[in-house]
């Protein structure tokens, strides 16, 4: 029994697999997939990029810390990883185009040839789209970057003493951003956001307390029918940034540098 079995499947595989039926087939893969590629490859160039800009821009870079001269350096960050990602791709599409132009001068091909040529043409539009697109990407950052650092007057070269301000800056926001966030949620400053204060300086409870008064604050805006905008909490950050920017010193002299 199943030797008539495998008697049908190899019948079945030498009728499928004439020379007018491989041709058939092939023609009829190529008539549907033609389309979609070129379609995909028109998409890919406008609605097919992972991210669009708000969320680059916005999302990428508030997520990045709370700092304007980390904003900065996220941009450029982000602009470097796709120049690099460019620059190889790039090079790439060099050596493909010189391949299709060796095949193509090549007045001896064969069939196998003229379908390497094809599949190298359309490699290099494939390729060439997601150049397109991260060349897109780095000039959105290089701007991004420009505006960060015109709108906050940052210097063209950083000095270490202004990273090391960046940082505890970001640190202190993004500790009492976690300590808002800990409270409203969970009632207390959790673990993380305990060593994260004591890290900078910040004693917990006078986080706690100050965290206590915003929170106040902010339901008496409720109860007066006001709501609070996202700039109530950074104006907030801002605040315990200027209050405690000083407070990571008793750190330093504990730990004796």
């Amino acid at each position: 029994m199943d030797q008539d079995k495998d008697y049908g499947l190899q019948i079945k595989a030498a009728e499928t697999y004439q020379v007018a039926e491989v041709e058939r087939r092939l023609e009829y893969y190529e008539q549907q997939l033609s389309p979609h590629v070129n379609q995909l490859e028109r998409i890919k160039r406008t609605i097919g990029k992972p991210q669009t800009l708000n969320e680059r821009q916005i999302g990428n870079l508030q997520m990045a810390g709370d700092s304007p001269v980390i904003w900065y350096k996220q941009a450029y960050s982000q602009a470097n990883q796709r120049a690099e990602a460019s620059v190889q791709a790039f090079y790439d599409l060099q050596k493909s185009a010189v391949k299709i132009r060796r095949l193509e001068a090549r007045t001896d091909r064969s069939e196998l040839d003229d379908i390497k040529l094809a599949e190298l043409k359309t490699q290099y539009v494939i390729s060439q789209g997601y150049v397109e697109n991260s060349i897109t990407e780095l000039n959105q950052y290089m701007a991004t970057a420009e505006r960060i650092k015109a709108a906050f007057d940052i210097p063209d070269d950083l000095s270490d003493e202004e990273l090391d301000r960046a940082s505890i800056e970001d640190h202190i926001k993004q500790a009492f951003k976690q300590a808002v966030q800990d409270i409203t949620q969970q009632g207390t400053i959790t673990k993380g956001t305990f060593g994260h204060l004591e890290s900078w300086g910040v004693h917990p409870y006078a986080a706690k307390y100050y965290v206590h008064q915003y929170i106040a604050n902010c339901e008496h805006m409720l109860k007066e029918n006001q709501l609070p905008m996202v700039t109530h909490l950074y104006a907030f950050l801002e605040d315990m940034y200027q209050l405690h920017k000083d407070a990571y010193q008793q750190n330093m002299t504990r730990l004796g540098i």
